[in-house]
């Protein structure tokens, strides 16, 4: 399978291509895999194919005569990817939304605790540098507490999305790939919004994407910030009290 140049698509208009088997582009839970390619590590659209073809590549050892045969590979434009890996994705609903739970009170204690310890709701504003890493809380103008974060996604209103901080050409490498586990987590646990880079999100989504970020990256704790269109979610990796 091949680089992602632009295609036109009749729904979306132009976009980056992707490529699929064409059992996934037809097709209904049919199972979602995806090229993890060291070379484009951040892709959005990774090339993809479905269970059947799984078995094949299994059996076969490479993409053969065979295998390409079998996947009949098409291209798409990536919001129609989008499209196809969330109606071919299979997920134990059931064991995902008590996951959700689990993972959303685990980064309201943190949280309630990391609060407590820093009184940090008496502090009147905050200030952050996506540059640097750093969240400051301050009262009376003074910087009162210290944090550095990571920034792992945005919200946007303008189409109800999230976009993962991994595929957010905006960010560094370094961040990029310091988000990385957070992918590998969701293709663990079979949670299609961990592994998908943009779709289409709630605004509560955002908070539920960065509890499963302070999960896997071991945070003290989240905050969000706004933008022009939407919010801007982070973990809190560390505080101090700026005073120390």
């Amino acid at each position: 399978m091949s680089d992602q140049p632009s295609v036109e698509c009749s729904t979306h208009g132009t976009r980056s291509a992707a490529f699929v088997c064409h059992h996934l582009a037809s097709g209904h839970g049919a199972g979602f895999h995806w090229d993890e390619d060291p070379d484009t590590p951040f892709s959005p659209v990774p090339d993809a194919w479905c269970s059947a073809c799984e078995d094949v590549w299994q059996v076969q050892g490479e993409w053969n005569e065979r295998g390409k045969q079998s996947a009949d590979v098409q291209a798409v434009c990536s919001d129609c990817y989008a499209d196809i890996r969330a109606r071919n994705w299979r997920q134990d609903d059931r064991a995902i939304n008590a996951l959700c739970t689990e993972v959303s009170d685990e980064l309201t204690r943190r949280q309630q605790a990391l609060w407590d310890k820093y009184e940090i709701g008496a502090c009147e504003r905050w200030d952050w540098d996506q540059d640097t890493g750093a969240l400051v809380f301050l009262q009376d103008d003074a910087a009162r507490v210290m944090c550095d974060v990571s920034f792992v996604g945005s919200h946007s209103s303008l189409d109800n999305s999230w976009l993962w901080g991994w595929a957010n050409n905006s960010f560094s490498n370094a961040e990029r790939e310091a988000l990385a586990p957070i992918r590998s987590y969701g293709a663990e646990m079979g949670f299609v919004k961990l592994v998908g880079a943009h779709w289409f999100a709630e605004d509560d989504d955002g908070w539920l994407m960065t509890a499963f970020a302070a999960r896997v990256l071991e945070a003290a704790g989240a905050y969000r910030t706004p933008t022009e269109h939407g919010h801007l979610y982070m973990v809190i990796r560390a505080a101090r009290s700026a005073a120390a």
